[in-house]
């Protein structure tokens, strides 16, 4: 009993699942724990507190993805903000195990684990915009009573329920369909609103042949279609399709859902037409395009302080719920500036015909050395890659050793 009374109290422990946001100066690499975001007429102040466990009960919690998203945009664009933060969203528990990582970087602005936790939990504004529900409203209970522990869900699954994507995943269920009576079985869940705009939880049996071929469906897909749909691919067109919950009919984007052969549909409503993709406008009449459905041609794309020019194009996503740009014709074979500067003629020629030179002598631009590799552009992605010698050479035996086999196969056939 002694024992026990002279042991220091154990910290408190959070939800996993409860997260805050981190303030990082980055000037001086000081940080900070955001305690509140307030809005006082056309100014947006954030308010912080020292990243210690005493002050975890003042900390900020994410609770509305969105609005969080909102602010940050606004706070960044006011000319007369005290400091331009770098926000970052963590987990109440690994406040400061996250704060002592970006600390590194004010002793070694490359160390790689600050980088990491940097690049790991730095705030990207348009992903918080498109969180549909936020961990804070997850029916955790309803989902435990159907066998479903959200939190030990894979994190493709708990990304895409939080998104409202298609969960091409099967998941075991047991569900109680009369009182007394369980059924189990595997299920794809995902989230709704009911009439009273409270989040509920829906469950999709797999079923034996694509929902596309049922008797309601049949008529309405060509044959190019279907196949496009096999290959994870959105339909470019919109399709009418009345909402089972509501009863109300809209136009909606169509995919299918791998995992349950059945059709996914979003209202195009939900879907706001961008104007831009990659630094370029999209015109008119591209605009028009992707408004009814459709994908668009894009030229002058680029990449942010990249000369790297590209036309692409540009259609949505239901399985990633955004528009996605895909690049059709690079303008030029692309060399990165800070690898231009190190290299001669000749091999600036040898890479823009998309031959290998040794990378002995050349730097990335954070400083690693490619010393013992090769440097070759990437004709599909028009990025320089590298591989090491080592590996080629492994790989040339192998190569070399297959057809030595083949060679000695064949002929003991022959005999």
């Amino acid at each position: 009993m002694e024992k026990e009374k002279n042991q220091a109290p154990e910290e408190p422990r959070w939800p996993d699942y409860k997260e805050t946001l981190l303030a990082r100066h980055p000037g001086t690499g000081e940080v900070q724990v955001v305690s509140d975001l307030r809005e006082r007429g056309n100014r947006y102040e954030v308010h912080t507190v020292e990243p210690l466990t005493k002050n975890a009960p003042s900390f900020f919690e994410v609770a509305k993805s969105g609005a969080v998203a909102a602010f940050i945009r606004s706070f960044k664009s006011q000319s007369d903000k005290a400091v331009d933060f770098q926000f970052l969203k963590v987990p109440f528990n690994a406040v400061q195990d996250v704060v002592n990582d970006l600390l590194r970087l004010t002793q070694n602005p490359n160390d790689e684990k600050g980088l990491k936790a940097l690049y790991d939990h730095r705030v990207d504004t348009m992903q918080l915009e498109r969180v549909k529900y936020d961990h804070a409203e997850i029916p955790r209970a309803a989902l435990r009573e159907l066998g479903i522990d959200f939190d030990a869900l894979t994190p493709q699954t708990k990304e895409a329920m939080r998104m409202g994507l298609p969960v091409e995943e099967l998941v075991p269920v047991t569900a109680e369909v009369m009182p007394g009576i369980k059924v189990s079985g595997m299920f794809s869940p995902r989230f709704y609103r009911d009439h009273n705009n409270e989040l509920k939880v829906a469950l999709d049996a797999p079923l034996a042949v694509p929902e596309y071929e049922h008797e309601e469906y049949k008529m309405m897909f060509s044959t190019q279609e279907k196949a496009a749909l096999e290959r994870g691919g959105t339909l470019e067109r919109l399709m009418k399709h009345k909402d089972p919950l509501t009863g109300e009919e809209e136009w909606c984007f169509v995919g299918k859902n791998a995992a349950t052969n059945r059709l996914v549909f979003q209202p195009k409503r939900e879907v706001a037409t961008p104007a831009f993709t990659y630094n370029a406008r999209i015109s008119d009449a591209g605009r028009a395009e992707l408004d009814n459905g459709g994908s668009a041609f894009v030229e002058g794309c680029h990449y942010r302080n990249s000369d790297n020019h590209f036309s692409g194009k540009i259609h949505y996503d239901i399985h990633r719920g955004e528009y996605v740009t895909t690049p059709l014709r690079y303008e030029r074979p692309y060399i990165p500036e800070s690898i231009r500067k190190q290299i001669t003629e000749e091999q600036q020629q040898a890479l823009c015909r998309y031959e290998s030179i040794a990378g002995d002598n050349i730097k990335s631009r954070n400083g690693k050395s490619f010393k013992g590799c090769t440097l070759q552009i990437n004709r599909e992605t028009n990025v320089l890659t590298y591989e090491r010698r080592e590996q080629q050479k492994i790989q040339a035996q192998g190569e070399e050793q297959r057809q030595t086999t083949a060679v000695q196969q064949s002929r003991g056939r022959s005999r």
